[in-house]
């Protein structure tokens, strides 16, 4: 993922609940400089927008990287965590002077192009848009215990009650309110159908760039399905290599296995 002698610029783009510096492991495998915003609400950066004549879009996420990308030195490779993962891969399609010269995502969650794929993609699109209605349904009624309790299952697996009070209380805390916003951002990408969906494939498909997509280890969670989905049709329709699952660490791996995650991202 280099061009000549020169290193890469590495723009990384955090998940949700996390910030730039959730990239901290990441600063001494890279040769070049690196480059890590954060996204709404995260670190030192501005809240959301208020704008309550219309929902979040992915598009003011994709304007972070596109503001990030133009700022850095080329060429860059683009790599994605979870949302920061299902940023960069809509970033990409939407924005096609982008500039960047290989992408890496880790468990994306830009399930709305599974409605493009085969019968069982768009079972699991129906799955991940279940998950996403249900968040949103919880942080409504402000329950966010079962807030937790249902981003546990689906991305880690086994009970959020089994986890210690003060680690829930914590997870409940960082990820409120802007994992919300992110949620709603999400859902409209899924509710303005295959014709958005397809504008994003066709985009993702005809960028000419190194392309990857890696899995976490586990297969028990409830994104599983969804994930592996979406990695083949990431592999099947927009030319990313063969998906790659990690040895070790599920969708939280970059964090909690960076010596065996982090690597595959930068293809070293």
């Amino acid at each position: 993922m280099k061009q000549g002698n020169q290193p890469p610029t590495v723009l990384a783009i955090h998940a949700s609940g996390c910030s730039h510096r959730s990239w901290s492991a990441l600063a001494p495998l890279v040769h070049g400089d690196l480059v890590a915003p954060n996204l709404y609400g995260y670190g030192q950066s501005s809240p959301w927008p208020p704008a309550p004549h219309r929902p979040p879009t992915m598009a003011d996420l994709t304007a972070i990287v596109g503001a990030a990308a133009g700022a850095s030195p080329p060429p860059t490779h683009l790599v994605g965590h979870s949302m920061g993962a299902g940023v960069a891969l809509a970033a990409v399609a939407q924005l096609p002077n982008l500039p960047i010269s290989s992408i890496a995502v880790f468990e994306p969650n830009l399930f709305c192009l599974l409605t493009l794929g085969l019968d069982h993609d768009k079972e699991m699109w129906a799955v991940a848009l279940q998950f996403f209605t249900r968040m949103l349904e919880v942080a409504g009624r402000g329950e966010w215990d079962e807030w937790g309790d249902t981003f546990h299952r689906f991305w880690f697996g086994g009970r959020w009650s089994d986890l210690d009070p003060g680690v829930r209380e914590k997870l409940v805390s960082t990820t409120v309110p802007q994992t919300v916003h992110e949620i709603e951002a999400l859902v409209k990408t899924m509710e303005d159908g295959e014709d958005y969906a397809r504008t994003l494939l066709n985009g993702l498909a005809s960028k000419q760039v190194d392309k990857r997509v890696v899995l976490g280890s586990s297969k028990e969670c409830g994104s599983a399905g969804p994930s592996m989905a979406l990695a083949n049709l990431l592999h099947r329709e927009a030319g990313f290599q063969q998906v790659l699952r990690a040895p070790e660490g599920g969708h939280m791996g970059p964090l909690t296995h960076p010596q065996q995650v982090l690597p595959l991202l930068l293809n070293s």
